[in-house]
């Protein structure tokens, strides 16, 4: 809990706000509070971190997550990085919805 205060605080450096997401990910935070995060962070830099996060992540609720940016993020440059991770996932949600994008079925 203590590294997802850090990693909201805007009165931390982005580095070490970045570090805290990674390690709050590596020592057990759930997938949901890391989740609900992101629609508060507004620093691309951390944002891409998350995205990172949910990308490492076995937990199918990361690869729902990473759907939802994918398809309706405003960022277009959000939207490539999570298509990306649910590129290396073994989803098969992920799969679908690569194939969906890529032939123009929603």
């Amino acid at each position: 809990a203590w590294l997802l205060e850090v990693a909201q605080n805007p009165k931390e450096s982005v580095d070490a706000r970045k570090q805290a997401l990674f390690w709050a990910a590596q020592n057990g935070a759930s997938i949901a509070s890391l989740s609900k995060l992101y629609s508060q962070l507004q620093e691309p830099e951390l944002r891409e971190q998350l995205i990172f996060v949910l990308g490492q992540s076995n937990d199918p609720a990361a690869v729902t997550k990473l759907l939802e940016i994918a398809r309706t993020d405003p960022d277009k440059e959000m939207r490539k990085r999570a298509l990306f991770w649910l590129g290396q996932s073994n989803d098969p949600r992920a799969a679908q919805a690569l194939e969906s994008i890529v032939t123009g079925n929603k």
